[in-house]
């Protein structure tokens, strides 16, 4: 992995895939490079096939509004990715930019403390014209699905996930359930339920 990966490296390891779209998601660059990102990923985005870009951001913080509408002026991005920090849910700034999202036509990425999925539920609902992406089916632990080990933890994601999945404008991605947690986790029986959850709860409004 240590070397530079080009847009063209990328057109030649799909070739034959049949990949017909992609999208350039954000890489958790240092803040003063988020722009530069942008940037960056907008002039990779010529449709063939990188066709959108969601970026990085973090709602609540001064120049956000800002930087959100001079980057989305092209087109090419629609979204919006960040983690929120526990309890800022209810800092009207963070409320107040993830509603702008909306009103642009963007939507939120959010990566999630599996922990407390509850929290998500309340900023999905206090921003309900934005169109929400729950990243990585909540960010749950594998090692809360062992036998034995933390049904606590387990059950209080479960029960955050179906209130989250209450409201329609939220979607959930599929990913990264494997990783959360140590390597000797990623088996089914430890996956398998994270991804039972969260398609018969989230599946139904994306």
């Amino acid at each position: 992995m240590n070397r530079t990966f080009t847009m063209e490296d990328y057109r030649m390891a799909i070739a034959g895939l049949g990949v017909e779209k992609s999208v350039y998601v954000e890489v958790s660059v240092s803040p003063e490079q988020r722009e530069a990102e942008a940037r960056f990923a907008i002039g990779a985005c010529d449709g063939k096939p990188t066709s959108a870009v969601v970026i990085g951001g973090a709602p609540g913080t001064d120049g956000f509004e800002a930087y959100v509408r001079k980057v989305s002026e092209s087109g090419a991005v629609h979204g919006v990715r960040a983690s929120i920090a526990r309890g800022r849910v209810k800092d009207a700034k963070v409320v107040q930019d993830i509603r702008l999202l909306g009103k642009l036509g963007l939507s939120f990425d959010l990566l999630w403390d599996g922990a407390n999925p509850a929290e998500a539920a309340e900023l999905v609902e206090a921003a309900a014209q934005t169109r929400f992406i729950l990243d990585h089916c909540g960010n749950a632990s594998t090692k809360w699905f062992a036998p034995g080990v933390d049904a606590a933890a387990a059950d209080r994601w479960r029960r955050g996930i179906e209130l989250v999945a209450k409201h329609s404008n939220v979607a959930c991605k599929i990913s990264g359930v494997a990783e959360n947690g140590p390597v000797e986790g990623a088996t089914v029986e430890r996956v398998g339920p994270q991804l039972s959850i969260a398609w018969s709860g989230l599946g139904r409004s994306g």
